[in-house]
Parts: C-alpha cells; structure tokens; sequence
C-alpha cells in the first residue's frame, strides 16, 4: 500500500471534480493494462476559499480471486 498526500493552497468545487476525474482514469488504466492494483483518493479541509485544501491519494494492490 502506498499513501500520498497533495496539498493544494486554494479550496475550489472543481477541485473536488479533477480529482475524482483523475482517480477514475487512473483506474481505467490500471484495468485496462491488467495491473492489479486500484487507486482511492479523499479530500477534506478547504472550508474556506483560504484554507489549505489537501486530497489523500491511496495506491492498493487488489485482492486475489
């Protein structure tokens, strides 16, 4: 398992959208070329147009069948 967190200096609803977007392709592409992980994210903070908005990226390898 590996974890990576991004930090963003502004908090924006497209934000929230990219990262979901970018998560699913990823994932796509992880499938598409057989590689047997799958790749998770979550946003929090950001409450504010100020504050430090940071998304958690999360890389697992998939369960064998």
């Amino acid at each position: 398992m590996n974890k990576k967190i991004v930090r963003v200096c502004s908090y924006s609803p497209d934000m929230i959208d990219y990262h979901m977007d970018f998560t699913e392709t990823v994932n796509k592409l992880l499938k598409s070329n057989n590689i047997n992980f799958k790749l998770s994210s979550c946003s929090y903070g950001g409450e504010d147009c100020g504050d430090d908005w940071r998304v958690l990226f999360e890389l697992k390898k998939k369960a064998s069948k």
